[in-house]
């Protein structure tokens, strides 16, 4: 069995999608068949043939026998479908010649119930006329085993296909939800440590303040679904959020510009995308107290291109990627998991601060 038997999927596992169109198939199958072996009778062993009333009864008698074998040929089929290939090939090998074999008995039996007038006896059981009969019948048998057991390896493949596209979309899901899933722990680690200190310092008016804010960022964020995109507008607000709780911790060292134009509010990114960036910002440029850094959040559009850029005055430490692997990282890895090669997070550091800029196409909500 199968490792994902636990997938729905749709109804193709046999080689026709159900048994009213294998019916149907097998019947005009058999008629085409029946109709080329009576042309052979007729042009080389040059019978007399019956006239067209008379031979219909039979040739409707011997379709439907030939078809309810294609049926059970089906059946059999079914239960090997996923066995390997050698045991499929030898069991409809099997059954074609063991339907095959008695068939011309059958045919002639037929021949003596509907065709009164026809007195030719039976032939003889024995291994030449055995085998001729064999050979002679098992062409068609052989035939509709054959192209089902292709129609059934057809069937059997876009199966696996699309359980491999499913697991693939299930294991992507995963990634990102595990990515999205890592902002808000190490967020919550660094604002908590910030409230610690600030308690440290009796400042609690502060403190109180941030865990205010913080119990409003978390309520808003983790409201969210992870793999769902949230409009610029929305992404900016938890910004603002997260920016409120790190000015009650940074009073005097961090000035805020965030420019958002009114025709990009509605724009679609994944949420919290810009956090780490934010983050990062402030973790690796704020110069100390009494030293303002400068803050700028941006967002740009141009043709089917939205850039956010995240800008800062500070240090420029980031430039040696600092951080815990989360913040940049982070960023990355889930453009790629969201948009393949469609994104990108570009960076630039220098001694007069920290610039970082992610690109992703513009599609609005």
């Amino acid at each position: 069995m199968d490792d994902h038997d636990d997938i729905p999927e749709a109804s193709d596992r046999s080689a026709l999608k159900s048994w009213g169109l294998t019916a149907l198939a097998a019947v005009a199958f058999w008629s085409v068949a029946l109709a080329m072996a009576t042309s052979y009778v007729r042009l080389e062993v040059r019978r007399i043939p019956h006239y067209p009333l008379e031979q219909l009864p039979f040739d409707a008698v011997v379709v439907l026998i030939g078809a309810a074998h294609c049926l059970l040929i089906r059946a059999v089929m079914e239960r090997v479908v996923r066995r390997p290939f050698w045991i499929q090939a030898g069991v409809a090998t099997a059954l074609a010649l063991a339907l095959a074999m008695p068939f011309e008995w059958v045919m002639r039996g037929i021949v003596h119930l509907v065709f009164l007038d026809y007195h030719e006896p039976l032939p003889p059981v024995i291994p030449r006329v055995v085998v001729a009969s064999t050979v002679f019948w098992g062409a068609p048998f052989g035939v509709w085993a054959v192209g089902l057991l292709a129609l059934m390896h057809d069937a059997e493949a876009r199966r696996r296909e699309r359980r491999l596209i499913e697991a693939q979309a299930r294991a992507h899901e995963a990634q990102v939800r595990a990515l999205r899933y890592q902002v808000n722990p190490h967020f919550l680690y660094n604002t908590l440590n910030a409230i610690a200190a600030l308690i440290l310092d009796r400042r609690n008016d502060q403190a109180e303040a941030m865990v205010i804010r913080l119990s409003d960022f978390f309520r808003s964020s983790l409201a969210q679904d992870p793999l769902a995109d949230v409009t610029l507008e929305r992404e900016i607000a938890l910004q603002r959020l997260y920016l409120e709780i790190e000015e009650v911790r940074f009073t005097d060292q961090l000035e805020v510009d965030i420019r958002l134009p009114q025709e990009l509010e509605a724009a679609l990114v994944p949420s919290l995308i810009l956090q780490p960036l934010v983050e990062n910002a402030l973790k690796h440029g704020l110069r100390g107290p009494g030293e303002p850094m400068r803050l700028t959040i941006t967002a740009l559009a141009e043709a089917d291109r939205l850039t956010l850029d995240v800008a800062d005055n500070g240090r420029g430490s980031a430039a040696s990627g600092g951080g815990t692997g989360v913040g940049l990282k982070n960023v990355e890895r889930r453009l790629a998991a969201r948009f393949q090669d469609d994104a990108r997070l570009a960076t630039d550091a220098s001694p007069h601060g920290f610039h970082a800029s992610v690109t992703l196409p513009l599609v609005f909500a």
